[in-house]
């Protein structure tokens, strides 16, 4: 499979003794480098660019690149031409239809109105003093999903139909049945309170999925619409999702795929200058103690605040924020791991893969109150099934992500706990190369229908870490 890539997301400046090309290539997957940070181990402004340098320079690398003959272009430079090679995740039978409108063509209408009305696109690139600068936030909203009654074509189970591969072996993911019923017979005598959301959603089990890759594009959606920044097509359902307050305990990291816990820390007013000189030091420290692990590499985060718009949620705060994600989904893929683990450490790929790597994320409110509003929900692992997680791609201006996008299933078993505190924590995986162990959970923000309708609306934060040993 071709991908085409746009300037690189990160590469080091000129002072550091390398070239200044316009792509890169053999990487052998396209990385969200715009997220980037070399943990709080706290790399210094040189030692983060050059180990960024070694990522995308490899001595290796053939800078006079085919044209290829869909006759894109990247950057502002139309003469240049590249084929990006990444693996198929199985997913070779699917088309990936956001390839018809992106990268722009050489000459085209719409490079020509890129370059004077949005040139930021063609020239969105890493900056090292700005890790966590995500330009794209600025020109677009969150995508308007399609809807289906849940009664549509559910006996058909998309999923059961078809090929197989779609999720790599290793996930290890178990089969449903008696691992559920076990699970049921545990809850049964915990006597959990429920709450049952009149809308739960999940990717729809249609047959457009059989031929096409779902995906969402980051892109200028005024300047896009005659294309598709989408093809999201959601299902509701109603779910019962059950409150384990004061049973914390009866969930793990190694067997659901999650936990709850408490990491006191004092940040005083939540900025993105505190969260890099407060929170992620503390949070580096506490998981180290908490996982027994060499070393831990915070590459990501994110605020979210519930509100009716981007607009009155960034209001008065001193950091930009993203509304809550109300469907079920996991934030990256296996194949998306393991890139970034050959981008972020190309020098000693092999001694870390000898040793155990997970990807966790750990989220925790910030608002005052506890949290009534929107809580996060989470799938026990031990209750979903391969055929239940679907890749998507997620299309930004210089690089393309995976994440999975999640098919509803009886046997799912959610969980949350009602009224979480600011000292509160839920810790989840995104990966674990241990397949002994749980290694995904889906998650997703909910309405609890029990929660009072003047309810403060909730504010929270999630850190995206690679957790080394």
């Amino acid at each position: 499979m071709s991908l085409f890539i746009l300037e690189p997301a990160g590469y080091p400046p000129k002072q550091f003794g390398r070239p200044e090309p316009k792509f890169i290539t053999n990487l052998g997957c396209l990385i969200n480098l715009c997220e980037f940070r070399l943990g709080t181990t706290f790399y210094n402004t040189r030692r983060l660019a050059l180990a960024m340098g070694r990522a995308i320079y490899k001595e290796d690398v053939d800078w006079q690149h085919e044209e290829d003959d869909s006759d894109s272009t990247v950057g502002t430079d139309e003469s240049t031409h590249i084929n990006f090679e990444v693996g198929d995740c199985g997913l070779s039978h699917r088309t990936q239809p956001w390839k018809q409108f992106w990268p722009p063509k050489s000459g085209s209408a719409m490079l020509n109105m890129l370059k004077t009305q949005e040139p930021e696109v063609l020239t969105c690139r890493f900056d090292i003093s700005r890790p966590f600068d995500r330009p794209w936030r600025r020109w677009t909203t969150p995508a308007t999903v399609e809807e289906v009654d849940c009664t549509v074509e559910v006996a058909s189970r998309l999923g059961r139909s078809t090929p197989p591969g779609r999720v790599p072996a290793s996930a290890n993911l178990p089969n449903t049945g008696t691992i559920r019923d076990e699970l049921d017979q545990q809850l049964e005598k915990l006597r959990l309170p429920t709450a049952r959301p009149s809308t739960f959603s999940h990717l729809a089990p249609v047959p457009l999925y059989q031929h096409e890759k779902p995906y969402k594009c980051q892109l200028p959606e005024n300047l896009f619409k005659e294309y598709k920044m989408h093809n999201l097509v959601a299902m509701n359902h109603t779910v019962a999702i059950n409150d384990i307050s004061g049973h914390e305990d009866f969930f793990s990291l190694a067997v659901s795929g999650f936990e709850f816990a408490r990491c006191p820390v004092d940040v005083g007013e939540w900025s993105d200058k505190r969260v890099s000189d407060i929170y992620l030091p503390r949070l580096v420290e506490w998981l180290k103690e908490r996982l027994g692990c060499r070393d831990v590499f915070c590459y990501a985060y994110n605020f979210r605040q519930h509100s009716t718009s981007l607009e009155e949620a960034q209001a008065g705060q001193k950091f930009e924020s993203k509304l809550p994600f109300f469907r079920a989904h996991c934030d990256a893929t296996e194949a998306t791991c393991r890139a970034r683990l050959q981008l972020y450490f190309p020098d000693c790929i092999d001694d870390i893969m000898k040793d155990r790597v997970r990807f966790i994320n750990i989220w925790r409110p910030i608002s005052p109150a506890p949290v009534e509003d929107c809580p996060l929900a989470m799938c026990d692992f031990r209750t979903v099934d391969r055929d239940d997680l679907v890749p998507m791609d997620i299309v930004y201006p210089h690089f393309v992500d995976e994440a999975y996008e999640v098919k509803h299933n009886p046997a799912h078993r959610w969980f949350y706990k009602k009224g979480m505190q600011q000292e509160d924590v839920i810790v989840f995986k995104l990966f674990d190369s241990l397949t002994s162990e749980a290694t995904v959970c889906p998650h997703s923000a909910f309405v609890d229908p029990s929660a009072p309708a003047d309810a403060p609306r909730r504010a929270s934060i999630e850190v995206k870490a690679i957790v080394l040993g």
